[in-house]
């Protein structure tokens, strides 16, 4: 049942794999932004890009201007947690058993506007 709600519901979802600039630029009011950037303890590539420290500044920065709900996960940092909130943000910080090694255990937080 729960799946048949959510199948309904996303029906006129758009999911697309743009730059962040893009997507905030085109995103409307009564939308909702899901944004996944690469985890800022890690080394990662989008579209041959790097992404960066300043980057991810720059994404919350622009999250916390948006007439859009917008929520962001990424691992829990500090410095960007406290720049989401000095915006208007709130957070969720957890822990969870990361599973790529056995023991190991990850933080992650979850932003949202």
């Amino acid at each position: 049942m729960a799946i048949r709600t959510m199948s309904t519901k996303l029906q006129a979802a758009r999911i697309t794999n743009l730059d962040f600039r893009d997507v905030l630029k085109e995103s409307q009011t009564g939308d909702v932004l899901y944004c996944d950037p690469p985890y800022i303890a890690a080394t990662f590539h989008y579209n041959g890009q790097s992404f960066s420290r300043n980057d991810h500044r720059e994404l919350i920065h622009l999250l916390s201007k948006s007439n859009s709900g917008c929520v962001l996960n990424n691992s829990d940092d500090s410095e960007l947690k406290n720049l989401a909130i000095d915006n208007g943000g709130a957070c969720f910080s957890y822990d969870f058993d990361s599973r790529i090694e056995s023991g190991t255990t990850s933080s992650e937080m979850i932003l949202w506007w």
